[in-house]
């Protein structure tokens, strides 16, 4: 058998593998989707039953249930206690009107409150990003108890007041408006102190928490602040009907000049230091260990999984940033698709490589030169970022996670310095993108960054 022949083989092989995930995967989505029509109190069609469907019995084998619709009725008293962080870091890039939205759709969730708390993590320490969380946190007593009466969707009020559509239930419609109503003037209010610039007394003198904030309190420079909004502890913790609210709470870390520190969601990223990061680990470990088994169920080598990985992040750096320009420049008239001509005839050294696993470059792309520019950078920064901080600092604990993450990126990207400055087959990186990603990425570590 010829090289070719042997080629065309695996190509076979694993499209035929790909077609069985494929049935598997739109059986699947047929189970869910019967699920759900049937907890919606109607029959699905009989094309949606599964394989295993009995014909003696009015549900599917292996019915599905979402968390939303059933398991808070189910496991309601054995569910474990969940701490959701909502984060943000400046006031003027995410106005904290978008920013208490997000709390509130978490405060709507169908969980049990006396299990759910929320926390707004705020690496700006600004005044607004509390006020407006105090305004939610008056306002999530009319709008939990109408989300969950009415099971609304989306629980974002930002989003759901956005739609077009409107209650056909004159009940309903009545209420929405009254909530409405309420949600427009608790954004005004955020929305109108922004605008001035500062926050009235009057308004200060409502919550003690305002005392965290004075003359010397700045984005940069600021005290560690944490104020209970809401303890579900409290009698007084209930919403306009009566049913208890879940604990809210309002956290900025303390930053400091001249200190590292943990960048957006430093809280959350101090993590590491802590038992808490062992949850994480278990997930993202989880996730991958069966990612691979399942790669290698299908045929595939650890070091093709690893390299599918490696594709994932260039696609992001690649392909999606020109079909956003693409489709930009499209819908301005100022380009029209076009199609390049590229050889389709692989040879033996290429078709070497790729049975060894080895990632094939060889051209002049643009896309080549985006990879490795990025690679660079962050090869550059990586690296001038560990010295300074051996330098200056020395070792930073709360450091690990930013220092781990630039790793993994180095380690991601290690394919494309080995075709940068080591490979001298055709496989390479050519010359020209050599140099003019050495350009860019050089020009790119002179800007400044304040």
């Amino acid at each position: 058998m010829t090289t070719t022949e042997k080629l065309f083989v695996q190509i076979f092989d694993r499209k035929k593998r790909i077609t069985e995930q494929v049935k598997q995967r739109t059986d699947l989505y047929r189970q869910r989707l019967a699920s759900k029509i049937l907890l919606d109190g109607y029959n699905p069609p009989h094309w949606l039953w599964n394989r295993n469907f009995n014909s003696e019995s009015s549900v599917p084998l292996g019915v599905f249930f979402s968390f939303s619709d059933n398991s808070f009725y189910r496991y309601g008293d054995k569910l474990p206690a969940v701490d959701v962080f909502v984060c943000t870091a400046d006031p003027t890039m995410e106005p904290p009107t978008m920013v208490i939205s997000t709390v509130l759709s978490v405060m709507s969730y169908n969980y049990p409150p006396d299990k759910l708390s929320v926390y707004l993590s705020d690496d700006g320490g600004s005044g607004f990003t509390f006020y407006a969380l105090l305004e939610a946190s008056r306002f999530s007593k009319y709008w939990t108890p109408f989300c969950k009466k009415f099971s609304v969707e989306p629980r974002s009020p930002a989003a759901y007041f956005a739609q077009n559509s409107k209650p056909e239930d004159p009940k309903v419609a009545k209420e929405c408006l009254a909530v409405k109503k309420l949600y427009e003037e608790m954004k005004s209010r955020i929305e109108s102190a922004i605008e001035k610039g500062g926050i009235s007394k009057d308004i200060r003198d409502q919550h003690k928490g305002f005392s965290e904030w004075n003359s010397e309190v700045t984005k940069q420079d600021h005290q560690s602040i944490v104020q209970i909004l809401i303890d579900r502890r409290n009698l007084d913790a209930v919403d306009d009907d009566g049913h208890q609210l879940p604990t809210l709470v309002y956290v900025a870390r303390e930053n400091r000049p001249h200190f590292p520190h943990n960048f957006k969601a430093g809280s959350m990223n101090s993590l590491v230091s802590s038992l808490w990061f062992l949850p994480f680990a278990y997930v993202y470990a989880a996730r991958n260990a069966c990612s691979i088994a399942e790669a290698l169920a299908c045929g595939d080598t650890l070091k093709a999984w690893w390299n599918s990985q490696r594709m994932w992040n260039f696609r992001r750096m690649t392909s999606y940033l020109f079909a956003f320009i693409n489709t930009i420049t499209r819908q301005l008239g100022f380009s029209q698709s076009a199609f390049s001509i590229t050889a389709k005839v692989v040879d033996d050294d290429a078709l070497e490589r790729y049975e060894e696993g080895t990632m094939e470059f060889g051209t002049s792309s643009v896309m080549f030169t985006i990879i490795a520019t990025l690679a660079l950078l962050n090869f550059f920064g990586f690296t001038v970022g560990i010295l300074k901080i051996i330098w200056r600092y020395g070792f930073a604990e709360g450091l690990t996670v930013q220092i781990g993450l630039c790793l993994v990126v180095v380690v991601i990207n290690l394919p494309v310095y080995q075709a940068l400055f080591l490979r001298d087959n055709n496989g390479r990186i050519p010359s020209s993108v050599m140099f003019k990603s050495l350009v860019l990425a050089s020009l790119a570590c002179l800007i400044p960054v304040y």
